[in-house]
């Protein structure tokens, strides 16, 4: 990325976009703009104005401020798996799920999160990498269990909740329930 010129290209702005994990939609927000001024400028439909002339922060050094702070992210999340004999992380699929964990970088992102996560497993050898979402535990198997809770948890794990361990029971949808999982106790597996 060219930061001393006065304008970027659209493909510069893409390519970088892209290398972050943003979405046009999540880097449009970012720089105060429309998703479609960020598409126009993409596809060199619009020059990328010239912020500095126009009162604005440069786009180029938002842009840089990002990339700074994803490196940050993926130093701090290497320093605390690198020791670890069995290094593991969590992605999420949704931008709650990740904002619910991560609130001081919601803005920024699942997608983001997932690209932080990439970049970390180049780093830490052996790194695990598992989802994480809601899941609904439920006081047996079959027609007759009950529902006890909704919980986020790191899926395909247990999950201790209330002094009870559940374990995954599959792994499809449950109704309308807002889940994937259902867990079931341990003890009635």
């Amino acid at each position: 990325m060219l930061i001393d010129e006065p304008r970027m290209t659209g493909a510069e702005l893409q390519t970088v976009r892209e290398y972050l994990g943003l979405t046009g939609d999540r880097l449009a927000s970012l720089l105060a703009v429309s998703p479609r001024t960020l598409r126009s400028w993409e596809s060199a439909r619009e020059a990328i104005p010239d912020s500095r002339t126009e009162g604005r922060t440069p786009v180029a050094t938002v842009l840089a401020q990002l990339e700074a702070d994803t490196v940050s992210a993926v130093s701090e999340l290497v320093k605390v798996l690198r020791n670890d004999p069995k290094p593991m992380v969590d992605i999420y699929r949704t931008d709650e799920d990740f904002a619910e964990r991560h609130p001081e970088t919601a803005h920024l992102g699942a997608r983001w999160w997932r690209h932080v996560v990439a970049r970390a497993s180049y780093l830490v050898p052996g790194l695990r990498v598992f989802d994480y979402g809601k899941v609904g535990l439920y006081d047996g198997r079959g027609e007759g269990a009950t529902h006890v809770a909704t919980v986020g948890a790191t899926l395909g794990q247990p999950v201790e909740y209330d002094g009870v361990t559940y374990w995954p029971a599959s792994a499809r949808a449950i109704g309308d329930q807002p889940f994937r999982w259902r867990y079931v106790r341990a003890d009635r597996f």
